[in-house]
């Protein structure tokens, strides 16, 4: 079982992916934006959501262009995910372009999606470096898992920003497997199981 620190923002599904198998990630997680806005600022790709180690520079968040239903994809090679509940991170740097509405939607094939979740409008996250945990309305089991914005955000533009997004839930391993592993990631008031099924 692994418990997070106090201090631990992100002991989530993406943060253990990515620590578990830093030297090979792209075999196991990958991310695509519809845009990204590298613009004098330097704002980073939706690969910067797989780094928990800073948010001190506008390259360690995401932004996209300014344009209508912007979204970003997590895609697990190797595993579905039970999602249940998330934590968003609100941009840095100024409480501008605020994120407000969005849905999340879940995909096994990258082509049929369903919404599992959605929010707003909401003033939740108007302040920057706001940490926000919100449930999942429609759990599923899902490989893919998108995250549009609907509305236009704090200035009535649609320039899509994210610090950070941490998923909770269940991680299932589809090969073969010999044993388990479990592991609780604990929230506020809650505890989140994910089971580890660990191939050979």
């Amino acid at each position: 079982m692994i418990f997070p620190t106090k201090n631990e923002k992100y002991d989530g599904i993406i943060n253990f992916v990515t620590r578990k198998y830093k030297n090979d990630l792209s075999s196991y997680i990958k991310t695509s934006n519809s845009s990204y806005n590298y613009d004098k600022y330097g704002w980073g790709d939706s690969n910067a959501l797989l780094d928990f180690s800073s948010m001190t520079k506008y390259s360690d968040c995401f932004c996209s262009k300014d344009e209508p239903l912007s979204n970003v994809i997590f895609y697990f090679l190797k595993h579905k995910v039970f999602l249940k509940s998330y934590t968003i991170t609100s941009r840095p740097f100024g409480d501008v372009d605020m994120l407000k509405a969005w849905e999340i939607y879940g995909s096994n094939d990258n082509r049929e999606w369903s919404v599992i979740d959605s929010k707003g409008p909401t003033d939740d996250l108007i302040i920057s470096l706001t940490n926000k945990t919100y449930d999942v309305d429609y759990p599923g089991k899902f490989r893919f898992f998108r995250i549009t914005q609907t509305d236009k955000n704090s200035n009535e533009r649609d320039y899509f920003l994210l610090g950070k997004i941490e998923f909770y839930g269940e991680l299932l391993n589809e090969f073969c497997f010999h044993r388990s592993k479990r592991i609780v990631l604990r929230l506020p008031f809650t505890y989140i199981t994910i089971i580890m099924l660990i191939s050979y």
